[in-house]
């Protein structure tokens, strides 16, 4: 920075991820949509000087440039790393604090260049990230952990990272039980249901209904079918409509009707706006 305005900054640590969870007002749990990734930055920050100086959202401007040449900006909140809420600070003469940044980048590929920079007039660092991010988990990872895939594979009963849940898919079933969706299930139909144990491991409330999920099968054939599936609580009749809190798991099932002669070799659970899981059946 300039002259009685610097800090010393030192880059920690950087990983790939899908999602960042925050109890940032206004903010919430950053998610990748399809199509892109978060960096997670890991920073800390010293006050070299002999007087106060402020950590703010705006003591630096973050920029990561994919290999297209597009950019991607970060100029918001430092986000403290225990509780996950604002980062801003007085530094006192010497001390030093350690902030993480979230930037949602390109999908695919290393980090080449990152740049940092305090303030428009001063010189902006440049950081060459191949080989130094953590890669990114789950099953929407690709090409050793630097490519988030817009579609993933998963397995009954494996627990997987879906936007801002964890997410439990059992093996599928057939009902007979016509009524649980007052009847749309007919004689050219059968009503078909997959359990699913849904979490929230974020720090803000996220909202679950029947909209939240679609649900599709596929035959040999490779012919696709899409299920109108409402989402139920398990074990009983009443459909799912409302806010599920940090921390809170539920049991729940989709049903919806499907074609009596068709048979499904695997099915695809699609977050609505975000990524499509596929399930083979067994």
């Amino acid at each position: 920075g300039m002259k009685n305005a610097q800090l010393n900054l030192t880059l920690e640590s950087a990983q790939f991820d899908l999602r960042f969870p925050t109890t940032l007002d206004g903010v919430g749990t950053i998610l990748a949509e399809p199509g892109k990734r978060v960096l997670i930055l890991t920073f800390t920050a010293q006050n070299p000087l002999p007087t106060e100086l402020l950590l703010s959202y705006d003591s630096f401007q973050y920029t990561v440039v994919s290999p297209d040449d597009q950019n991607f900006e970060y100029r918001s909140n430092t986000i403290h790393p225990e509780r996950k809420g604002s980062g801003d600070t007085m530094l006192k003469p010497g001390q030093k604090v350690r902030y993480i940044i979230p930037i949602v980048i390109h999908p695919k590929g290393p980090v080449n260049k990152l740049m940092v920079q305090r303030g428009d007039a001063t010189p902006v660092l440049r950081y060459d990230l191949r080989g130094k991010v953590k890669p990114l988990p789950g099953v929407f990872a690709g090409d050793s952990g630097e490519t988030a895939l817009d579609e993933g594979t998963a397995k009954f009963g494996e627990v997987f990272a879906f936007g801002p849940y964890d997410v439990t898919v059992e093996a599928p079933v057939a009902l007979d039980v016509k009524e649980m969706l007052e009847n749309r299930a007919d004689e050219t139909s059968t009503l078909y249901a997959v359990n699913l144990t849904v979490k929230n491991p974020t720090l803000v409330k996220h909202r679950l209904e029947s909209g939240t999920f679609l649900l599709t099968a596929k035959n040999a054939d490779g012919e696709k079918v899409e299920i109108n599936a409402g989402l139920f609580a398990k074990s009983a009749t009443r459909y799912i409509i409302g806010e599920m809190d940090p921390g809170q798991s539920m049991n729940v099932r989709l049903i919806g009707p499907m074609p009596t002669d068709f048979k499904p070799t695997e099915i695809g659970l699609q977050l609505v706006g975000g990524r499509t899981i596929t399930l083979k059946i067994p």
